[in-house]
């Protein structure tokens, strides 16, 4: 199968760090057996958005590829259009399935946003101390709705990943400091030249201060001028007020995609 989605290939690309990636005819399959709560990097691209029949077949199909993995919890199906195509949903969200629309934005080049704050520091993390304030800012950056010990679990996981990913090369995080104090954090990860951000965190009470503006355009500045990126991309829900931001520094809507998913608990699911 031919994945017409960038954006998506950067998901893999990042499934591909601890997990497999596996292509099939009409299907690609992304399996981390080592992170079964990370949502992104246990799902099935299909080739092309559902038919109402598709249903049963989709579900056998994750069952076989995914499903027997110890700790999966979810469903999570994506397909190969660019164009925000949803197909026949219907047959799927009757059963509880969430449809999720997101959009995928590029950065070839990025600028300073309008809106830029001008006393914070950015700079990649170094040491335990760090990464914890990191994993704060993360936990303290929640919606209300997904602040759940399932999911700060989750986001340590994850955060150990991100910085064992770091330890091999693959990318930074970065942490926005006044001060002394890590008020927003990221990360950034490139290969072949092709850049993806991860996990995009301000806490609450420094919102709406260009804060956020001022640590993705210094990011990927960072990215491009020494890390070999030559693209980067980021990825938000269609209804984020994020996309803003990242527009205000340069990054263009590239894709709009969509997806099904499905919890059997609350509270594990990674959109990012």
């Amino acid at each position: 199968m031919i994945i017409a989605s960038r954006g998506y290939q950067t998901d893999l690309m990042l499934a591909r760090f601890d997990g497999e990636v596996i292509v099939r005819r009409q299907y690609v399959v992304a399996r981390t057996a080592a992170s079964p709560a990370f949502w992104w990097g246990n799902f099935v691209l299909f080739a092309r958005a559902p038919l109402r029949e598709d249903v049963d077949e989709w579900e056998r199909i994750f069952a076989q590829e995914i499903g027997w993995v110890p700790g999966i919890k979810h469903r999570n199906f994506a397909w190969n259009a660019i164009d925000g195509a949803t197909g026949e949903t219907d047959a799927f969200t009757v059963r509880g399935y969430q449809l999720n629309q997101s959009l995928f934005l590029l950065a070839t080049s990025v600028h300073r946003a309008p809106r830029s704050h001008s006393g914070v520091s950015i700079r990649p993390l170094h040491g335990d101390h760090d990464w914890r304030a990191a994993l704060s800012n993360q936990h303290g950056a929640l919606a209300r709705d997904r602040d759940t010990p399932s999911f700060r679990e989750f986001q340590a996981c994850q955060l150990d990943r991100y910085r064992r990913m770091v330890g091999a090369g693959l990318g930074q995080w970065f942490g926005a400091f006044l001060g002394d104090k890590l008020v927003a954090d990221m990360g950034l990860f490139v290969d072949g030249g092709i850049g993806r951000c991860q996990a995009v965190a301000t806490a609450p009470s420094f919102r709406r201060q260009g804060i956020c503006a001022a640590m993705v355009h210094e990011v990927c500045s960072f990215g491009l001028r020494h890390m070999k990126a030559r693209e980067i991309f980021m990825m938000t829900a269609l209804s984020s007020a994020a996309a803003r931001v990242y527009r205000s520094v340069g990054f263009e809507d590239c894709e709009h995609v969509a997806s099904l998913s499905f919890s059997t608990s609350s509270g594990a699911i990674s959109v990012d």
